[in-house]
């Protein structure tokens, strides 16, 4: 991982000062995990958890464009840096495992996942933002085609990895339990 740094710093796309960290031209921040967690378990008392995938995928979407404009980013170029400041970022280990352009299909990994580990084992899957940054990333992809993303293992449920599947929401099966909950008003 300090390769990655060492060559983004280099790059200057990798800067710390007067309070502010900026990443590939973008300012982000760095924040403990148990605030997001925090975050997302009061928005799970009203049901409304969903509100992190939805606001995470439309940075994806945003973040994807931003890297085209400013760097010509193409989709492997993108992909590799993604997962680079994902691991970077301290999300966990991402993999992607599958992609299919035709039918506009993903199938990605996220090896210790640190929300997931924060959660604890509750029972269900709960890493909102990092599928919500993935699905809208994914449209880069898939030529500007809207898609969605469903976690369908998570450590947090006793899974030992976390997995997800991107496909546009018309082809997900919406009687499933994890698909109803999952794009539940979106």
């Amino acid at each position: 991982m300090f390769e990655i740094v060492k060559k983004l710093m280099m790059a200057r796309q990798l800067s710390m000062e007067e309070g502010r960290l900026i990443l590939l031209n973008q300012n982000i921040l760095m924040m403990p995990v148990a605030g997001l967690v925090g975050i997302q378990k009061e928005l799970e008392k009203d049901g409304k958890e969903n509100l992190i995938y939805v606001a995470s995928k439309k940075t994806g979407v945003w973040w994807a464009e931003q890297m085209r404009r400013y760097f010509g980013a193409k989709k492997m170029d993108l992909e590799k840096w993604g997962i680079n400041v994902i691991s970077l970022a301290g999300y966990g280990r991402p993999r992607v495992i599958d992609i299919d352009h035709e039918n506009k299909r993903m199938i990605q990994e996220l090896e210790n996942s640190t929300v997931a580990e924060e959660y604890g084992n509750v029972g269900k899957c709960v890493d909102h933002m990092f599928r919500g940054y993935i699905a809208g990333v994914a449209r880069l992809f898939f030529e500007g085609s809207d898609v969605d993303c469903v976690e369908i293992l998570c450590k947090s449920k006793g899974d030992k990895i976390c997995q997800f599947v991107i496909k546009p929401k018309k082809d997900f099966d919406q009687n499933n339990v994890l698909v109803k909950k999952q794009l539940e008003g979106i």
